[in-house]
């Protein structure tokens, strides 16, 4: 059984391991692994999670929450309140082992559940092919898409949109 919760700081070395993981899995053709292991050092540091678990405790709805699957820790997602009656989707990872066993979907539900109106965004690179199927069979729609430079090279990103 899924069970979704607030992450907790204790968390931490959980969270930085699952990013880990499922950045190679997902983005190992995408990205080269100098660019993922920087990215994961900045975006991942205990000190940067630690801030982001301290402003989600100061929100009245849970933003970052993880998935506990067979006694661990198989996934986390954060949300974040852009402007009334939009939230965007931060991160969405789950551990490549736990894919299609419904945790992604566990972690819309919650948000859904939470958020009850209004819309969902999450930005996918174009390239994604593991996050965009999920997100189209979850009843998000691509909105728009733009450009971004990474590592010298120009990649899209495509907003999609789920509306409550």
């Amino acid at each position: 059984m899924i069970t979704i919760r607030s992450a907790e700081i204790e968390d931490i070395s959980q969270i930085q391991r699952i990013a880990r993981e499922a950045w190679l899995h997902t983005y190992k053709e995408l990205y080269s692994p100098s660019f993922i292991d920087h990215f994961l050092r900045h975006a991942y540091a205990e000190d940067s999670l630690r801030r982001s678990l301290e402003k989600d405790k100061q929100q009245e709805l849970p933003g970052f929450l993880v998935a506990e699957l067979d006694h661990q820790l198989a996934g986390f997602a954060q949300r974040r309140q852009l402007q009334e009656g939009e939230h965007e989707i931060l991160r969405m990872y789950v551990l490549p082992r736990y894919h299609q066993r419904g945790i992604g979907r566990a972690f819309l539900r919650q948000y859904t559940h939470d958020l009850k109106s209004g819309v969902l965004i999450a930005w996918v690179a174009k390239e994604n092919r593991i996050a965009i199927p999920f997100y189209e069979k979850s009843g998000f729609y691509a909105a728009e898409e733009k450009h971004e430079m990474l590592e010298g090279q120009s990649k899209t990103q495509v907003k999609y949109v789920l509306k409550l």
